[in-house]
């Protein structure tokens, strides 16, 4: 099955250090999964490195309110086994 992945057109940057949201697609358009890449650049401004996070952004918590509690799928299961 055919995906496409689009990066949002916005990258923030701060010194060397950058992210970017992400979606991938199917052909039809509907979201197969998003998430969030972190990334940095080298002394000669080439990407370096970059981390990659899959599934949805956590809600921006409320000033004042209770922490976001995380859940999902994924989440606190080992990466690796």
């Amino acid at each position: 099955m055919r995906r496409r992945l689009l990066a949002n057109r916005t990258v923030r940057l701060h010194h060397e250090k950058l992210r970017f949201t992400w979606r991938m697609l199917f052909a039809d358009g509907k979201v197969y999964v998003e998430g969030i890449d972190f990334g940095e650049l080298s002394t000669d401004g080439k990407l370096d490195r970059i981390v990659g996070f899959f599934g949805p952004l956590a809600p921006k918590p409320q000033t004042g309110g209770p922490p976001v509690q995380l859940s999902g799928p994924t989440f606190g299961r080992p990466l690796m086994s």
